[in-house]
C-alpha cells in the first residue's frame, strides 16, 4: 500500500507538514511534563522523595497522524478498493453480457443454416425442385 501512501501524500496532505504539527504539539506537551517535574521537585523539596524522572521524559504521541491522517488515509484507501471493485465486476458482466450477445448471434446463424438445410431437404423430397 506503498503506492497509495504516496498518492495521499501527493493529492491529499503532505506527511511532513503532519509531522511538524506532531512536533510541535509533542514539544508542547513535553514542556508541560517539565513543569510537572519542577513541581513535583519543589514538593518533593523537603522530604527524602526523589520524583520519578522517567516519567517526564519527551515522547512521540503522533496525535494528529493518528486521529488524522491514517484515519483519512484509510477512508481513502477504503474508497479507492471500492471503486476498483465496482469497476471489476461493471468489467465483468459487460464481458457476460458480450459473451450471452454473440453466443446468441451464433445460435441465431446455426438455426438459419439448419432452417435452410431442412427446407431443401423438403423441397428435395417433396418433388417440387428441377
Amino acid at each position: 500500500m506503498t503506492g497509495f501512501n504516496n498518492a495521499t501524500e501527493k493529492y491529499i496532505v503532505k506527511r511532513s507538514s503532519i509531522d511538524s504539527i506532531d512536533a510541535k504539539i509533542d514539544n508542547s506537551l513535553y514542556l508541560v511534563k517539565q513543569l510537572e517535574l519542577k513541581i513535583e521537585k519543589l514538593k518533593t523539596f523537603f522530604s527524602s522523595d526523589k520524583p520519578d524522572e522517567s516519567n517526564y521524559r519527551r515522547t512521540e504521541n503522533h496525535i494528529v497522524r493518528t486521529s488524522v491522517y491514517d484515519t483519512i488515509s484509510s477512508v481513502f484507501r477504503i474508497i479507492f478498493i471500492m471503486i476498483f471493485y465496482f469497476i471489476g465486476i461493471f468489467l465483468l458482466l459487460t464481458g457476460v453480457i458480450f459473451k450471452l450477445m454473440t453466443r446468441n448471434a451464433s445460435l441465431k446463424k446455426r438455426i438459419e443454416n439448419l432452417e435452410h438445410a431442412v427446407f431443401r431437404k423438403d423441397i428435395l423430397t417433396s418433388g417440387y425442385a428441377d
